[in-house]
């Protein structure tokens, strides 16, 4: 935490994990199909200055290992770099 936080956190997401400062995640990845590589870490760097409740949850979830040996694949359209996953799947 960081002492001297520049805003209030609305109450209702006080339950959620919150990043109130800078955070740096190693996430370990597969790049999908492509044989030549296994599997790879981004070293992300988080804003919780600017998103508390986006960049705690991603915290969270890098510490539990939620995306350890996710494939991704890269896409390049009008951005410099996107990262897209597909490992979401709902129960019927």
């Amino acid at each position: 935490m960081v002492d001297g936080f520049p805003y209030d956190v609305p109450e209702e997401y006080q339950s959620v994990p919150l990043l109130k400062g800078r955070a740096t995640v190693d996430m370990k990845v597969k790049v999908k199909d492509n044989p030549n590589l296994d599997e790879r870490v981004f070293r992300i760097v988080l804003d919780g200055y600017n998103a508390p409740v986006t960049a705690g949850n991603f915290v969270d979830l890098v510490e539990r290992h939620f995306y350890d040996g996710m494939e991704i694949q890269r896409g390049n359209i009008f951005i410099e770099f996107i990262v897209i996953t597909s490992a979401f799947q709902t129960e019927n």
